[in-house]
């Protein structure tokens, strides 16, 4: 295995590991807003849906490594794919990015739309905050592997 192989396997390894915890704390989200009868707001469901389909598209491409070596264009464009998509994500979750959790006025725009979680305002907002950052760790990787695999072939 050439050492592009190993920077493959250790650059997916460490996507799926950062894809994971917002696949987790969404999901929370998606959860409570379903039991309550209510709608998730954009902000969450974005980047959710793009980490569920990323986090299968790494395992599945990890797994079958021996035939993704083989299909660098194809990798790159489902990566671009998925690279514009966590962009859309992060962005949905830009507003909560700058904001302090532990002043968040209760009757505010941003409390309001946390609709169940309102009682839980600090705790839900580092939860955005923290599937922000870790989204934007995601971009970054998922444009590498990019240009990894477009430039490899």
């Amino acid at each position: 295995m050439a050492i592009s192989g190993v920077f493959f396997i250790l650059t997916r390894i460490l996507q799926l590991i950062i894809t994971i915890p917002i696949i987790g704390m969404l999901s929370w989200f998606v959860n409570g807003f379903i039991k309550n009868n209510q709608l998730t707001p954009t902000y969450i469901l974005v980047l959710f849906i793009a980490s569920v389909l990323a986090g299968a598209w790494i395992l599945f491409t990890l797994i079958g490594y021996a035939a993704a070596r083989h299909s660098g264009w194809f990798l790159a464009f489902i990566e671009l794919c998925f690279f514009v998509t966590f962009i859309a994500g992060v962005y949905e979750l830009h507003n909560w990015a700058g904001q302090s959790c532990n002043s968040i006025d209760v009757n505010s725009y941003k409390a309001i739309s946390l609709g169940p979680f309102n009682y839980q305002l600090s705790k839900s907002c580092n939860m955005l905050k923290a599937c922000f950052a870790l989204g934007i760790i995601d971009i970054l990787l998922l444009f590498w592997t990019f240009v990894s695999d477009a430039t490899s072939y």
